[in-house]
């Protein structure tokens, strides 16, 4: 539990976080930036889906290097649309 003291300092410091705008600021993200990072989130899951599939897919179907480079290929696009729009 906190003393009267610390909670006291830290209700301080929650409320200067708040009127803070640019510290808030860098916090906040954009509904487009969201939909960047949810796309690309469902992109690296379907390449990794697709790498898992191609290991297990019979070889004798000759697809399994296909699908494998495919679902990398996802991944990587993932990362690119995930990284490419950031901004330290």
């Amino acid at each position: 539990m906190l003393s009267d003291d610390e909670r006291r300092m830290l209700d301080d410091i929650e409320r200067d976080l708040v009127q803070d705008e640019v510290f808030a600021g860098r916090f906040t993200v954009g509904v487009r930036t969201r939909r960047r990072l949810v796309l690309g989130d469902v992109l690296g899951l379907t390449g990794l889906t697709l790498i898992l599939t191609g290991l297990f897919v019979a070889e004798a179907t000759g697809s399994r290097f296909v699908i494998c480079i495919a679902g990398f290929l996802l991944i990587v696009a993932a990362v690119i649309l995930q990284l490419g729009d950031h901004h330290p």
